[in-house]
């Protein structure tokens, strides 16, 4: 008798749930009707399916599938042979869908307004693939991702560009193979968080308040939000020719000089093309090699702030402490005490002050920045506010006192002519009145 050839579809791995297909081919003789049998570990080999016709020679079997089943076929007709031989054995590989691998670049976050991050998906390459991204909406349910002012798809990379209106979208994807109804599991998730305000570093200075001394070290330190980062130094300027770049957030004088006094900033930068921060407010470095140094801050003051600039000594402290302090090389006020006070600063405090000692002789200058004070930022915002907020008011009050006088109006020519108005329907939910 002749032996039946038995293929399974699809002929590579099957995932947990997918169905499959038994094919049970004799190609010697005619009129066969089919039998699939399946190994039993109980009970050996049992039957599970008879075709009725010859014209069927497939069995589908929708799920239930496990690791390790084995099946098998033969043919049955009314002639001689009446059976054929048993087909060669399947054994059917069935494994769980794969997961796949989700990488994301740059790896830092948050991300601020204008940054973009590229997602890729990963999945076992046995077999063509499509892939599907999925984001998940406010119902819990992930919904597909398509292209947008947003997102930008190509295949198994997905690239977003941030923004605060999608920050806090969870991303995720999955693969699928052509012509097969099982796709892999969904990915690991990504959360995109995203910054609206562009970042500002923080700048600071090894020495606090006092003058470098010539030949000391002094370092400055660049902090800002996040990682990642590049830092670019500038002095006296903001020109981006003129900065230095350091992969580090700190920057070292290692010896400084009188040349290295003057007004620092930092700012940031990552990615490509590059991102960067805002410039960092403005730190100034006296150098001294002398006797007297008048100790001052090294950042902006905040408008409205006190603001106290003491004069110094590098040594030993003098028994007459009198001294005299300049602005801009014009002499302020002469101290018994050493110290100048200013009780609350404002834009016309900036500028270049240095003191006088009668005898131990004058400080190295040192710059004096003011800046905006949030409590004024919040004085004008709520003004504003307040000023809308008004606006707003009047004009709804003058809108329904024009409302109730036309409805008057309307009133009195109503009670002339009631009889000469008919109503005709334009829409739902609306009518209007014709004379």
């Amino acid at each position: 008798p002749p032996r039946p050839t038995l293929t399974v579809e699809p002929e590579t791995r099957l995932f947990t749930g997918e169905s499959f297909k038994l094919s049970c081919v004799i190609d010697t003789l005619d009129g066969w009707t089919y039998q699939w049998s399946k190994q039993n570990r109980q009970r050996g080999w049992t039957t599970v399916s008879r075709s009725k016709s010859d014209a069927v020679n497939t069995l589908t079997i929708s799920r239930g599938a496990l690791y390790g089943d084995q099946y098998r076929c033969r043919g049955e007709r009314y002639y001689r042979p009446k059976s054929s031989q048993d087909s060669n054995t399947v054994t059917l590989t069935v494994e769980a869908p794969p997961k796949p691998t989700l990488t994301v670049e740059p790896k830092w976050s948050p991300l601020f307004t204008g940054e973009s991050v590229t997602l890729k998906c990963a999945i076992d390459t046995r077999g063509g693939r499509t892939y599907q991204w999925g984001k998940l909406n406010h119902g819990n349910r992930w919904t597909a991702v398509s292209q947008s002012e947003y997102h930008t798809v190509n295949r198994d990379t997905l690239t977003i560009r941030g923004d605060p209106v999608i920050s806090g979208g969870q991303y995720c994807c999955r693969g699928e193979i052509p012509n097969r109804p099982k796709s892999s599991q969904n990915s690991d998730s990504f959360t995109l968080t995203v910054e609206a305000e562009r970042p500002k570093p923080e700048l600071t200075s090894s020495h606090k308040g006092a003058a470098a001394l010539i030949g000391n070290p002094v370092v400055l330190n660049c902090k800002v939000q996040s990682s990642g980062w590049k830092f670019y130094w500038s002095k006296q300027t903001q020109n981006p020719e003129n900065e230095t770049e350091t992969e580090t957030p700190s920057y070292t004088i290692s010896s400084v000089s009188v040349s290295d006094r003057g007004e620092y900033r930092c700012r940031a930068g990552r990615g490509d093309p590059v991102y960067y921060t805002n410039h960092s407010d403005a730190l100034w470095i006296t150098v001294t090699g002398g006797a007297v140094i008048l100790e001052s801050p090294v950042h902006p003051v905040p408008e409205g702030d006190p603001l106290t600039l003491r004069c110094s000594y590098r040594h030993t402290k003098p028994s007459n402490l009198t001294a005299e302090f300049y602005k801009n090389g014009s002499l302020l006020q002469t101290q018994t005490t050493g110290e100048m006070t200013i009780r609350a600063v404002s834009k016309s405090d900036e500028g270049l002050y240095h003191c006088k000692h009668p005898e131990g002789g004058e400080s190295p200058p040192s710059w004096i920045s003011v800046r905006g004070s949030t409590y004024s930022a919040v004085i004008v915002g709520v003004t504003v506010t307040l000023s809308l907020f008004l606006i707003i008011l009047i004009l709804s009050l003058f809108w329904c006192y024009k409302r109730k006088k036309g409805l008057k109006a309307a009133g009195h020519q109503s009670d002339i002519r009631p009889e000469s108005r008919s109503r005709t329907h334009t829409a739902p939910g609306w009518s209007v009145y014709i004379p």
